[in-house]
């Protein structure tokens, strides 16, 4: 799940600002950013790239 977009500028934005555990701050990678990427693996969009 860490290569959903934006959770790596998310990450790198906290070490910026002197955060030194990242991944034990909440308000780094959020509840809702988690539950968007489970959704999102949980219902992948179609795949239109197929010819019909």
């Amino acid at each position: 799940m860490s290569a959903q977009p934006g959770w790596d500028a998310a990450y790198a934005s906290a070490l910026a600002a002197g955060n030194e555990e990242p991944g034990a701050d909440p308000g780094v990678i959020t509840d809702g950013m988690i539950l968007a990427a489970v959704r999102a693996l949980r219902n992948p969009a179609p795949d239109d790239s197929s010819p019909a």
